[in-house]
C-alpha cells in the first residue's frame, strides 16, 4: 500500500511539472477581459485655490471632487466635472459663472477677464459672460474645434484644421492670426496678445505681445500668457519667459528643470513639476505664489488675476491576478497622485472539500505610474480555488486551478 502511495505522489508531482512547462503563460492571460469604468479616472481630483478671495473665487464649490480641468478667469474660477458639466464660482457680475443649459457634453474649459468658455464634444464653443467686445459671438462654422482660450476680452479657438479662430476685442491686433495660420497645436491668450504653438514646436505670437519669442524659438510643447509676459514649456522640462518683467514674472526660480505644464497671469507666473508640486513667482500682491501645503500630487494648474488654482491627482489602482508556486496580485498605480498605505489582502479558498484557506494582508505604498506585486506563499492543496485580491476599495476575483503547489488562474 505505502509503494502504491508513492507510486501515486510521483505520477501526481510529474503531472504538475508538465502542467508547469506546458502552461508556463496561463496567468499571463488572467483578467484579459478587465475594462476600466468610464472616463479619464486616473485624472478625478479636487481643486485646491489660494491667493485673492474677494469674489469667492477660492471657495471651490461642494462637493470637491470628480474634476479633471481647472481654468481661472479674472475673479472667477472654473472646473469641469467627470461627467461633462462645469462648475463656475466667483464674480457673477457678468454671468460669467452661470453656465448655458444644457451643462453637458464638456471636454475643456477656459476662463477670460469677465467671460468664460467651454469646448463640447461635438467640436462646437460655447461661450457666456461679458460680451461687450463679442468675445463671446464665436464666428460660423461652430464646428471642428479641439482647444480654447480666453484672453481679457478675446476669445481664441484651435481648429482640427491645425488653423486659430479669433474674436472679440482687437485694438491691438491680438485677433489678427499672422499667416500662414496652419500648423498650430495649441493656444494662449493673454490680456492683450495671443499665442499659438506650431506642429514644429516653434511659438508664433501676435498683438500687443510685449517683446519677441526668445531664440531658438523651437523645442516648445506647451505656452501660457500672461497680462504682459508670456511662458513657454521646452521639451527637456525648462521654461522659457519673455515680455514684461513686473514683479519678477520671467524669472524662473532655480532648478528650471522638470515642468510638465505651465500658465500664467497678469504678473504671476506658474508651474507644474513632475513630482506633481508647484512653483509659482512673480506678483504675490495677494499671496497667489503661497501654494498651500501640502505641494504635492498636483496634476494640472491654472491662474486667475490675483488667484491660483491647483487640480488634485488621485491615486487609481488596478490589479493583476496571476498564479504558478505563489498566488500573485500585481497593483498597478495609474493615477496622477502616489498611493500611500495601501492596504492589501490575497484570499484563496476552494480545493477538493474546501480544505484550501489562505489568507495574507499587509500595507504598501505605490507611487504613481508604478507596479508593487504582493504574493502568498507556496501552499498544498488539489482543485478548485476562487482568488480574491483586494487594494483598499478596489477588488478582484477570478477562478483557478491548484495542482498540488502550483496554481493555474483561469
Amino acid at each position: 500500500m505505502k509503494k502504491h502511495n508513492k507510486y501515486m505522489y510521483k505520477a501526481v508531482v510529474a503531472v504538475v511539472v508538465a502542467l508547469v512547462f506546458i502552461l508556463p503563460g496561463a496567468a499571463a492571460f488572467a483578467n484579459k477581459n478587465e475594462q476600466r469604468p468610464f472616463g479619464p479616472l486616473s485624472e478625478y481630483g479636487s481643486i485646491v485655490a489660494w491667493g485673492d478671495n474677494s469674489f469667492g473665487q477660492c471657495n471651490v464649490t461642494s462637493p470637491n471632487s470628480d474634476f479633471i480641468a481647472v481654468a481661472g478667469g479674472f475673479y472667477h474660477s472654473l472646473g469641469l466635472k467627470a461627467d461633462g458639466s462645469i462648475v463656475a464660482w466667483g464674480n457673477d457680475a457678468n454671468g460669467q459663472c452661470t453656465v448655458p443649459s444644457p451643462n453637458s457634453g464638456f471636454t475643456a474649459i477656459a476662463g477670460g477677464g469677465s467671460h468664460s468658455l467651454g469646448l463640447k464634444e461635438s467640436g462646437s464653443i460655447v461661450a457666456w459672460g461679458d460680451n461687450f467686445y463679442y468675445q463671446c459671438n464665436v464666428p460660423s462654422p461652430n464646428s471642428g474645434f479641439t482647444a480654447i482660450a480666453g484672453g481679457l476680452s478675446h476669445s481664441l479657438g484651435l481648429k482640427e484644421n491645425g488653423s486659430i479662430v479669433a474674436w472679440g476685442y482687437n485694438e491691438f491686433g491680438q485677433c489678427t492670426v499672422p499667416s500662414p495660420n496652419s500648423g498650430f497645436t495649441a493656444v494662449a491668450a493673454g490680456s492683450y496678445h495671443s499665442l499659438g504653438l506650431k506642429a514644429n514646436g516653434s511659438i508664433v505670437q501676435w498683438g500687443n505681445n510685449y517683446g519677441a519669442v526668445p531664440s531658438p524659438n523651437s523645442g516648445f510643447i506647451a505656452i501660457a500668457a500672461g497680462g504682459w509676459h508670456s511662458l513657454g514649456l521646452k521639451a527637456d522640462g525648462s521654461i522659457v519667459a519673455w515680455g514684461e518683467n513686473h514683479s519678477g514674472s520671467c524669472m524662473v526660480p532655480s532648478p528650471n528643470s522638470g515642468f510638465t505644464a505651465v500658465c500664467a497671469c497678469v504678473d504671476t507666473s506658474l508651474g507644474l513639476k513632475a513630482d506633481g508640486s508647484i512653483v509659482a513667482w512673480g506678483s504675490n500682491t495677494h499671496g497667489q505664489c503661497n501654494v498651500p501645503s501640502p505641494n504635492s500630487d498636483f496634476a494640472a494648474v491654472a491662474a486667475g488675476h490675483w488667484h491660483s488654482l491647483g487640480l488634485k491627482g488621485t491615486p487609481f489602482l488596478e490589479i493583476n491576478i496571476t498564479g504558478g508556486f505563489t498566488v500573485n496580485a500585481a497593483i498597478t498605480n495609474t493615477g496622477t497622485a502616489d498611493a500611500s498605505g495601501v492596504e492589501w489582502q490575497i484570499n484563496v479558498t476552494g480545493g477538493i472539500l474546501g480544505f484550501i484557506k489562505i489568507q495574507v494582508n499587509g500595507t504598501i505604498d505605490i507611487p504613481k505610474g508604478e507596479t508593487k506585486t504582493v504574493s502568498t506563499k507556496t501552499f498544498l492543496g488539489l482543485g478548485v480555488i476562487t482568488i480574491t485580491a483586494r487594494a483598499d476599495d478596489k477588488e478582484k476575483t477570478v477562478a483557478g486551478t491548484h495542482l498540488i503547489i502550483y496554481s493555474i488562474v483561469r
